[in-house]
């Protein structure tokens, strides 16, 4: 080979080297490939042409390999395993059954949906992994319009709906009902009833996530409607810290469905049926390279009955029953 010129090695080629030196000759090689012994004896030449090395020694009819084909045959077991090995993970990829798929999600998401998701994802296609970024959609949306992210979990209030990126594809997941919490000891005045006016609420002390959020705008709309502007003292994104907060009787706070635990120390009062709600929507590429991204989102939506029925009666559901929900797209 002269000085310079590249050496293309041809993965065929070294494979059949092998089954020579395993078999012995020409023809049992042939025997075990499916090959002429003609076709064999071309490929060897060939592989001695682009190597510039003789592998085999010529005496009449005998064809002998030489010590540098043995340890050419040698280097290329791992060679040709590792190359077997891609090819696996190629047709793998290609039917998304293993891969990276990196998800953005909302706190309450976290907590709530992706845990029965991601284990149904685990059972039924352990090759997919998922690499977990937690944030608030005014943190996650921009990193999925970058490109950061493959889908992200977001929510937008009825009260405070938001525009998406015509880029992305747009699934909606669950439907949340809003519920008022209320501290300990505390008497709406209307024995008998679990719902609430928010007009008998414009003097209270209110607990509201940060500012800016869809949460407090919902919650000034609420009021709004009732005739008052909410006195807020506390704010935070953390719904156990607002719920810590109600239980000490510090005030009162609106939150969704998928924020409700099982703390018989708070009460938590449904709005009236046309009250607001929160919609929980999963967001993706509108071009996606790969099904890897289907099979998450598909995981996702599979998991909503089973979520649904752990949140209060009536409170969560998902927009079309338990039927599959159809991917929307456009902003």
């Amino acid at each position: 080979m002269p000085t310079g010129e590249v050496c293309v090695l041809n993965p065929r080629h070294l494979k059949t080297l092998g089954e020579v030196l395993a078999t012995g000759s020409f023809v049992g090689a042939a025997k075990r490939l499916g090959y002429t012994a003609s076709a064999v004896a071309q490929q060897m030449a060939a592989l001695e042409r682009a190597s510039g090395i003789t592998l085999f020694e010529r005496n009449g009819r005998t064809v002998l390999p030489t010590r540098t084909a043995e340890e050419i045959s040698g280097h290329a077991e791992s060679v040709l395993r590792a190359l077997e090995a891609l090819e696996r993970d190629v047709r793998a990829l290609g039917r998304a059954e293993q891969g990276v798929v990196r998800v953005g999600a909302f706190p309450t998401a976290t907590a709530s949906i992706l845990p029965e998701a991601l284990a149904r994802l685990h059972r039924e296609r352990p090759g997919i992994r998922v690499q977990l970024e937690e944030g608030e959609p005014d943190e996650i949306v921009p990193v999925i319009d970058a490109g950061g992210l493959d889908l992200a979990l977001v929510f937008e209030y009825e009260r405070a709906p938001r525009r998406w990126s015509r880029d992305l594809a747009v699934t909606p997941l669950i439907e949340e009902g809003l519920f008022l919490l209320v501290p300990p000891g505390w008497d709406n005045g209307s024995a008998g009833t679990q719902r609430i006016s928010f007009h008998a609420l414009r003097d209270v002390t209110w607990i509201s996530t940060r500012e800016a959020t869809g949460g407090e705008r919902s919650l000034l709309q609420l009021c709004a409607t009732a005739g008052f502007l909410p006195r807020i003292e506390y704010r935070s994104n953390d719904f156990g810290l607002i719920r810590g907060l109600v239980r000490a009787g510090l005030g009162f706070a609106v939150v969704p469905a998928l924020a409700l635990v099982d703390d018989q120390s708070v009460r938590a009062l449904p709005l009236p049926d046309d009250g607001p709600g929160r919609r929980v929507l999963a967001l993706s590429r509108a071009e996606r390279p790969s099904g890897l991204v289907d099979a998450v989102l598909r995981a996702l939506v599979e998991a909503i009955p089973t979520v649904s029925r752990r949140t209060p009666p009536g409170a969560a559901t998902s927009p079309d029953g338990e039927r599959e929900i159809a991917c929307l797209r456009g902003g």
